[in-house]
């Protein structure tokens, strides 16, 4: 008896160990090497506070802030500017 709770409990580890493999081998197939680049220094804007970013099916990348909403390609920008209100500044 003794040696069929043995056998389980080796069993199951190996059902572990088998898990943790096929878990890493999909963590490492699954990852992409993803490249950052800094607006800043692609064109020169010194804009730091954007809110939300997204890829449209057109290949730009629009970045909105407060003040103006950026589109983005490889080579080139346009910033749209929308009206914006503080106490300060209208």
């Amino acid at each position: 008896m003794a040696d069929y709770f043995c056998n389980q409990k080796d069993t199951v580890m190996k059902l572990k160990l088998l898990f943790l493999l096929l878990i890493i081998s999909l963590e490492a197939w699954g990852s992409e090497d993803v490249k950052f680049f800094s607006v800043s220094d692609m064109f020169g804007i010194s804009k730091h506070e954007f809110f939300s970013l997204c890829k449209d099916d057109n290949g730009f990348v629009w970045a909105s802030s407060r003040s103006e909403i950026l589109r983005l390609t490889n080579d080139d920008y346009r910033s749209y500017r929308l009206p914006y209100e503080s106490k300060d500044n209208i």
